[in-house]
């Protein structure tokens, strides 16, 4: 993430907030899975490919791409409105 901002060569204040937002994200997903991990146990399957196609592992990945979803897609807005029309009070170089 901190290659992507700076080969875009953004704002600092972006920047920080592109860095911490990805950082968030990833520590919510992560925990999101150990929680749905801990959840939906089922200590008898010794497959692996079994525990991710179940009812546990498939709910992990729609609930961390709907998470993805609602957190990036209000950052986007925000920010493509930002440079469409700058927000008062908001420092634009």
């Amino acid at each position: 993430m901190y290659l992507s901002v700076e080969m875009l060569r953004v704002d600092s204040g972006i920047k920080f907030a592109a860095l911490a937002i990805a950082l968030a994200m990833a520590c919510s997903v992560s925990g999101m899975s150990t929680g749905f991990g801990a959840l939906f146990l089922d200590l008898k399957q010794r497959n692996p490919a079994a525990i991710m196609s179940s009812f546990g592992g498939t709910l992990n990945l729609v609930m961390s791409l709907g998470f993805m979803f609602v957190v990036i897609v209000p950052v986007a807005a925000l920010y493509h409105l930002h440079i469409d029309r700058p927000v008062s009070g908001i420092h634009q170089p």
